[in-house]
């Protein structure tokens, strides 16, 4: 699961893409994704088909980020 603040209103359940991209990679990384829930105007969203190499290169970027 991932939580983003978009500037759209989404739905539960509804499906889309979204791309990451990280300093030092010049390759975006682009994901399906539900979204699961929202509180306000923050979304929660599941990953649906993800490699197990994008998987690995978003939690290397995440390692010591602070949860807000």
């Amino acid at each position: 699961m991932c939580a983003a603040l978009p500037n759209i209103e989404l739905h539960p359940r509804q499906k889309l893409f979204v791309g990451f991209r990280f300093e030092g990679h010049a390759e975006l990384i682009k994901v399906r994704v539900m979204v699961r829930h929202h509180e306000g105007d923050r979304y929660g969203f599941q990953f649906l088909d993800i490699t197990p190499d994008q998987r690995n290169q978003i939690r290397m970027a995440c390692q010591g980020l602070q949860i807000i």
